[in-house]
């Protein structure tokens, strides 16, 4: 409890005045911390990458993010090939080259994402066709386009961003 007969505020505290010193302050509800695990694939295809505009509503609607695998827990890369989203995004790709290039835990005040970003590199006589859900850009206009803060620190973090 607070020591009210030192405190310069208690001739004006209704929390004194009241006796209901000991119910102060008021506790808040603490906002529910919910965990997602994201698997980014960031593909290199002769000089090129590919991204795409979040229209989701949330925090980083409109900003551009590389393909995203979301799962309701850790996998690794074997756990990864077996899910119905990557398969729809590289099933038809011959000798893929997946490695896991670099990983963070981005905290929010109502999320942690633990997030994984894979280097894939699609050879270059093979194509990746994406139905028009990505954008195929020069790796150097990457640049130009507004991305989250954790798709920035990838960036920064990868030295050969390229391939």
């Amino acid at each position: 409890l607070p020591n009210c007969s030192e405190c310069p505020l208690s001739h004006t505290c209704l929390a004194l005045a009241k006796n209901r010193v000991a119910h102060h302050p008021v506790t808040r509800k603490k906002n529910k911390v919910r965990k997602r695990y994201f698997s980014y694939f960031h593909v290199v295809h002769n000089g090129s990458t590919y991204i795409s505009r979040r229209v989701k509503q949330d925090i980083w609607k409109n900003l551009y993010e590389f393909p995203l695998v979301e799962t309701t827990g850790p996998v690794g890369i074997e756990g990864l090939i077996k899910n119905d989203d990557f398969t729809t995004l590289f099933g038809t790709i011959p000798s893929l080259n997946i490695e896991l290039a670099d990983k963070f835990e981005h905290v929010l005040s109502h999320q942690v994402i633990s997030a994984h970003f894979y280097k894939v590199i699609i050879p270059r006589e093979a194509t990746f066709e994406t139905g028009g859900k990505f954008h195929r850009i020069d790796h150097a206009q990457l640049d130009n386009y507004p991305i989250s803060r954790l798709i920035s620190k990838y960036l920064e973090s990868s030295s050969d961003s390229c391939g």
